[in-house]
């Protein structure tokens, strides 16, 4: 039974450490110029298949021909009506005003998520395996997921009404739009969160319960 409960709790804290790197790393897209944090966007449209400009948690970039030319400055809980040029592929009009208290919810929702699943890898690790503090950590993650899984939901639904709008404004087929890859890193964390849970639980119903000897008392 010991045995069985320190593995899921093994288990367990590597899934919430690969939720919290992904996290971590969507966190940091589009803040700084390195390749690989550019290429974290929510939504990309993308303009006579070569012009597109992708969308971020933190500001949207622009580029040409899979090359990212610009990013606007790093703002918290940034408005995806408010980018530079926008114009060029959507009207703004029709975006302006409309999602700002959306992207205000999924920047919070984001940084409770990841604070969550830190305090579930943190608590876990640092701490004596015993039925509390894995009740605690399996707490955490299951909220986190939570989070996570309406901050999923709001993402979707805003990349895919910022799309058909851009679609729909040009009748001519030159705008196409498609999925960002920090969405699908959410979708993982997701599931790395999900994992933890479960082994989380596992963990403490495999785990003995303390025995009392009364002689000694």
């Amino acid at each position: 039974m010991a045995f069985w409960a320190s593995f899921f709790k093994y288990l367990a804290s590597i899934f919430a450490f690969a939720a919290l790197l992904l996290q971590f790393f969507t966190l940091l897209g589009n803040t700084y110029n390195v390749r690989f944090l550019r290429d974290m966007y929510f939504a990309r449209l993308t303009k006579n298949s070569h012009d597109f400009i992708d969308f971020g948690l933190w500001g949207a970039c622009y580029g040409s021909n899979n090359t990212i030319t610009y990013c606007n400055t790093p703002k918290p809980a940034f408005d995806w009506s408010k980018a530079d040029g926008l114009d060029e592929f959507v009207s703004t009009l029709s975006l302006e005003g409309h999602y700002s208290k959306v992207f205000l919810a999924e920047f919070i929702l984001y940084w409770c998520g990841f604070a969550l699943t830190l305090f579930a890898f943190i608590f876990s690790v640092s701490t004596h395996y015993n039925r509390v503090t894995d009740s605690l950590a399996a707490l955490a993650t299951s909220v986190a997921f939570l989070v996570l899984a309406a901050l999923f939901v709001m993402l979707i639904v805003v990349a895919y009404r910022v799309i058909h709008t851009a679609i729909s404004s040009f009748d001519n087929g030159l705008i196409h739009g498609s999925i960002g890859s920090a969405t699908w890193m959410t979708l993982g964390a997701m599931a790395g969160l999900l994992f933890a849970t479960i082994y989380y639980c596992l963990g403490c119903l495999f785990r003995a319960r303390r025995k009392v000897n009364y002689d000694k008392i």
